[in-house]
């Protein structure tokens, strides 16, 4: 082969494989409870959970803002899909990666705008009064006052709540409480922003005092499909009854270890009040029929 055919054949081969588009995957964005639409890479709008073809590369998930050019950089994350498939978020306060999920944080905000006389838009439909909105930390929503005045807001995954202008400038409100803000909207009014405390589980227990963020909240102690009839009570702490089995049940080493815990504990609940001596041994009987562990 001459020295000239093979250059020519080494060249052909690197313009095809720069030309080979980077292979796609199945990648599924979970929202949560955010119900504001959001774009993709400048997709069209999306909404809700979607699993998308996506290459192996960096994308961009943002929020929308309509009418602000250039879009404010708070309004957008990062996050790269690699070779195999895997997420990861290059902003974990707004998003993680789990496989092929990226997976949104969401934060509950009230938005307040006390006495304002008008409409406003605030990431999506024309809205009067309070409302509570489901946000991503640390990704900016859109609020639009009279249609005319725009603004960007943003909380952090530590409930601090931040306002700027399109141009960029950061607004100075009042805290009157670490996760309340108030912001003079121009008109003689003031905007509350205030971060509501989470509660992943809906069980009423703040997530910052909950000892069990994602509760088992049957309403009966239920043992390895043994129901003792008896009411899964919830604690102050955030956790139930069967909370506190399952947790036995993932630390015991063998049954006995498994029954002897749950004797404990049931003494414990029963010497607080929480039980009956009748209940106990309703429990502790289907502890022991369990195939735990």
């Amino acid at each position: 082969m001459s020295r000239t055919l093979h250059i020519l054949i080494r060249s052909v081969l690197v313009l095809l494989l720069s030309c080979t588009p980077a292979q796609a995957f199945l990648i599924t964005v979970d929202v949560g409870d955010y119900s504001l639409p959001y774009k993709i890479d400048g997709s069209v709008n999306l909404s809700g959970d979607r699993t998308l073809d996506l290459a192996a590369d960096t994308h961009t998930f943002s929020s929308i803002f309509q009418g602000i050019h250039p879009i404010p950089p708070e309004a957008s994350f990062t996050f790269v899909v690699d070779g195999a498939g895997n997420v990861t978020s290059n902003q974990p306060s707004s998003a993680v990666g789990s496989g092929s999920n990226l997976l949104l944080n969401n934060i509950s905000v009230l938005v307040d705008p006390d006495d304002y006389p008008s409409s406003y838009k605030f990431g999506g439909g024309t809205l009067f009064g309070a409302h509570t909105f489901v946000m991503v930390p640390d990704l900016g929503m859109q609020l639009v006052l009279s249609f005319v005045s725009h603004f960007g807001v943003s909380a952090s995954a530590a409930g601090v709540i931040f306002v700027s202008r399109t141009d960029g400038v950061v607004l100075d409100g009042v805290t009157s409480n670490p996760n309340a803000t108030e912001f003079p909207d121009g008109f003689g009014d003031i905007f509350t922003f205030t971060v509501l405390a989470q509660d992943a589980d809906g069980d009423g227990v703040p997530d910052d005092v909950d000892q069990c963020l994602i509760s088992d909240l049957s309403p009966t102690v239920v043992i390895d499909d043994c129901d003792s009839g008896v009411a899964n009570t919830l604690g102050a702490d955030g956790c139930t009854i069967s909370d506190r089995i399952d947790e036995l049940a993932a630390n015991a080493t063998n049954h006995g270890n498994f029954s002897s815990s749950v004797a404990h504990l049931l003494n414990d609940l029963k010497k607080d009040g929480v039980i009956t001596g009748v209940q106990k041994g309703v429990i502790q009987s289907c502890a022991g029929q369990a195939g735990i562990p």
